[in-house]
């Protein structure tokens, strides 16, 4: 197995036994360093040619490919990042030779590097090259090496076969890898914490430690799992088919087990933003819950129609779509809908939010930028780019989009005016990343590229200023999963107005009173929405998102 890193073919990264190798082994592994040093090796696929993405002004940063053989592929991924804990990089470059080594990989004990050891690391094949280099009597090439710190950031992967991968979403290389469950069962999805990553396989729910990918605890479901699970800081939260989403709490290894209570199936993994979980379903509703304070549903947001995606948010806004074409905005500390806007034509992926706008590709292959805090169609988008199937990503200057033709677009994020195409191979997975500006595509063979702008060496974190802009002390980024394909006949978006905060500023808040304070807290600071008996329908549907009284949480 091998692994790419822009132009330059090293080893896979599993842990190296160097240590207890034969001399004649050490100089077969420089002789491949050396090879690497003048040639280009081409990837296994072309899933986005570097000559071409360079035109584009984008750079491959890596490509891996995971651990996914035979008839098998990789059916989900999401990615992880914790703000808390940092990875330290040394990088060795010499040529086309760049090899990375972080404090997070594990060593041949199966134990992290730490800073010491990976930086003994990078010196032991510094020195490794050196030799090979001195035999071959080259002097005019000089080796470098440097060293960066990043939040820890991680991108988890699973195969049908039960295969879970950890890789490091910075550098690309591979962390550990784990197999799952029984293989006669089916492969439902996985999601991630900053602690513990868990699998859902059968009827069974498997908790394993982020770290060194080591099975912690396994638990039955109490009804058959429907979509990919989601984790928190101190629970595992998974889909049922029958409505409920059933909570373990990880510190009891799963016996201290609640389920919440919604109207129909959950039809994508769940979001975990600040101490809340937020879930759709197939009839239509925007759930929220806090797992840790309450056994209820808190609120509940009722669409007209199906809610296909996962939903998203940032900071104190939780976003969803439906298939009628509506994208929801609602304030999760607050209980409320801000804005409803409709885009025409259905949605079936999930509104993406970067800075201070949201982006949303419709089933009529139609791509909208929406004003995220007042739900308006932002400058210059009032007519969607179209021919988009899937969103990329954003950065302050351009945005990145797959078109029907299966070419990586650069759209001016100001003019909505295409600025490049790029020809991709065949590209079956987007992972939905609004947490940075590094953008993830992968086969279902398990091949994956990350690619960014080529001015941006170091990864930008969106979710920082958009944080303190919104006045909101939750997290960012939870786990994120992977993107679903836009298909379907072309149409024209129709222009829409929020009914909740439209027109309002984007540093307003649209609920505070005069002195700033939250109208709705009360003296202890609880949450008065929360309640700890569940919700009765009273024998039929929620009153619909646009009702009289505004309140779509009745």
């Amino acid at each position: 197995m091998s692994k790419t890193l822009g132009s330059f073919t090293a080893n896979s990264v599993k842990p190296h036994k160097f240590p207890f190798m034969s001399y004649s082994a050490i100089v077969g592994i420089a002789l491949l360093i050396s090879t690497a040093l003048f040639s280009t090796v081409s990837a296994e696929e072309s899933l986005v040619p570097e000559s071409e993405a360079f035109r584009a002004g984008l750079k491959v940063q890596w490509k891996s490919q995971v651990s996914v053989g035979g008839p098998h592929k990789m059916i989900d991924w999401c990615l992880q990042i914790d703000e808390n804990t940092s990875t330290t990089y040394f990088v060795m470059e010499a040529g086309n030779v760049r090899e990375v080594v972080s404090n997070r990989q594990l060593n041949d004990r199966g134990e992290a590097f730490g800073l010491e050891g990976a930086r003994e690391e990078i010196d032991f094949r510094k020195e490794l090259l050196e030799m090979r280099m001195k035999l071959r009597g080259i002097e005019d090439v000089e080796i470098k090496v440097s060293s960066y710190t990043l939040p820890k950031s991680t991108i988890y992967t699973l195969s049908d076969d039960g295969l879970v991968t950890a890789i490091d979403a910075d550098s690309g290389e591979f962390l550990w890898e784990q197999m799952i469950g029984d293989m006669t069962l089916k492969v439902v999805g996985l999601g991630a914490g900053n602690e513990h990553v868990a699998v859902v396989v059968g009827s069974k729910v498997y908790c394993l430690s982020a770290a060194e990918g080591r099975t912690l605890w396994s638990k039955e479901t109490v009804y058959v799992p429907s979509s990919s699970p989601a984790v928190s800081d101190s629970n595992i939260l998974v889909p049922l088919g029958n409505g409920r989403l059933q909570s373990f709490l990880i510190e009891d290894k799963g016996y201290g087990s609640n389920a919440f209570f919604a109207n129909g199936y959950a039809t994508a993994r769940p979001l975990v933003i600040g101490q809340r979980v937020a879930w759709t379903t197939d009839n239509g509703q925007l759930n929220l819950a806090i797992p840790e304070t309450s056994k209820a549903v808190s609120f509940r947001l009722k669409a007209n129609a199906s809610m296909a995606s996962a939903p998203t948010g940032l900071g104190a806004m939780i976003y969803a779509a439906s298939v009628d074409g509506f994208v929801y905005c609602v304030d999760q500390t607050k209980g409320r809908l801000v804005w409803e806007v409709t885009t025409g034509a259905s949605i079936t992926q999930s509104p993406v939010p970067i800075g201070k706008n949201l982006y949303v590709v419709s089933e009529a292959d139609q791509l909208f930028k929406i004003d995220a805090m007042t739900g308006q169609f932002s400058d210059n988008w009032d007519t969607p780019v179209s021919g988009i199937s899937k969103f990329l990503g954003a950065t302050e200057e351009s945005v990145f989009a797959l078109d029907k033709q299966n070419s990586l677009l650069v759209i001016d994020i100001d003019s909505a005016e295409l600025v490049s195409a790029v020809p991709v191979g065949k590209i079956d997975n987007v992972l939905t990343n609004y947490a940075t500006d590094r953008i993830y595509v992968a086969t279902e063979g398990g091949l994956i590229a990350c690619v960014r702008e080529a001015s941006s060496e170091n990864p930008v974190f969106h979710g920082r200023e958009e944080m303190a802009s919104q006045g909101s002390g939750t997290k960012g980024s939870g786990t994120k999963g992977s993107g679903t394909k836009g298909s379907g006949t072309k149409g024209s978006g129709t222009k829409g107005s929020g009914t909740k905060g439209s027109g309002t500023k984007a540093n307003d808040d649209p609920f505070a009173t005069q002195g700033g304070t939250d109208p709705f807290a009360t003296g202890d600071g609880t949450d008065p929405f929360a309640s700890d008996e569940e919700p009765s329908d009273n024998g039929g549907d929620d009153s619909p998102a646009d009702d009289d009284d505004g309140n779509p949480f009745n």
